[in-house]
């Protein structure tokens, strides 16, 4: 079973404004490499993760198939996607193995893929 791990980075960047869940490309970045959820660690741009080689992957992106509820009660949202949100397939090769997989915003600049 997955276990799901926030990024404390995360939740700085939504108090900043980085994140707009309604247009900003949503991706799924694959490693072998644990990520940290610590600030004082890191892993808070995509930069600091470990990535495979995609070069034979389908599409990341999950954006189209996201939903954030706003509030389902005073201090709790919900970030959900479809189980089958993103298929990855390889074409022309292999991609992988991986471990884990990390969601990013592919669209601020500043900071560059959060």
């Amino acid at each position: 079973m997955a276990t799901y791990t926030k990024f404390q980075g995360f939740i700085e960047h939504l108090a900043h404004g980085v994140h707009n869940f309604a247009s900003d490309a949503i991706t799924v970045a694959l490693t072998n490499t644990a990520p940290s959820a610590s600030l004082s660690t890191a892993n808070t741009i995509l930069s600091q993760i470990t990535e495979i080689d995609y070069t034979y992957c389908s599409s990341r992106l999950l954006s189209n198939n996201i939903s954030v509820l706003w509030p389902l009660s005073p201090y709790y949202y919900k970030f959900a996607a479809d189980p089958e949100a993103v298929i990855l397939t390889a074409s022309g090769g292999s991609v992988g193995p991986f471990r884990y997989a990390v969601l990013y915003n592919d669209t601020p600049s500043s900071p560059l893929n959060p």
